[in-house]
């Protein structure tokens, strides 16, 4: 809380990059292996954003979704107010546990190398009439991957027709629909969408 109070005055850091700050301080280790994975050749081609967005590390900031939405009680997460916290939080929480990252970094790398393999950078943007089109959406990033990571062997074992009709039709759900509207609120459909995809992809 005190360095974040000190976070003022000349040029302001984004939160994944103060995020960043208070995960070296707290495990070094637990820092090392995020930022090993945010690095992953395939992972990084599969999130097209802009170059603020990269300078902003929001690249790290998905992985601790993705590493929260798998590790954490999604239940207890409701009592956030602000997504922000629940992210500093959460993280914080996972660094102090000293448990192993091995196997959510495992299971991330093998669910990403099968979405680039059979969709690239197409693999988080919308379908819309027969195509994949405009930009990378992290709702759709939180309902595939946290689907895909709860569901891991099922995921896996998907055939190519079968993937591509369940990520095809994500659009068209009434869930999906209902939680990415204008004006939704950060927590709940952060929560939301996790609970849908886990559902979605079982």
């Amino acid at each position: 809380e005190l360095f974040q109070r000190l976070n003022t005055g000349g040029t302001q850091l984004s939160g994944q990059e103060v995020r960043n700050c208070l995960m070296i301080m707290t495990s070094r280790e637990f820092y090392l292996a995020i930022n090993e994975l945010a690095q992953d050749r395939k992972y990084t081609e599969l999130i097209p954003i802009t170059e603020q967005k990269e300078n902003e590390q929001y690249k790290m900031e998905l992985l601790l979704r993705a590493l929260i939405s798998y590790k954490s009680n999604i239940e207890e997460l409701s009592q956030y107010t602000d997504l922000s916290e629940l992210l500093d939080k959460e993280t914080l929480k996972l660094a102090q546990s000293g448990d192993s990252l091995s196997d959510f970094i495992g299971k991330f790398q093998q669910v990403i190398e099968k979405l680039y393999d059979q969709f690239g950078e197409d693999t988080f943007k919308r379908f819309d009439d027969n195509k994949h089109k405009g930009p990378f959406l992290v709702s759709s990033f939180q309902v595939i991957i946290s689907g895909a990571l709860q569901n891991y062997d099922y995921f896996m074992n998907m055939s190519e027709n079968e993937l591509a009709d369940k990520i095809h039709n994500l659009y068209t759900q009434d869930e999906y629909i209902e939680n990415t509207k204008p004006g939704a609120r950060a927590i709940p459909r952060f929560t939301n969408l996790t609970t849908f995809g886990k559902t979605y992809f079982g």
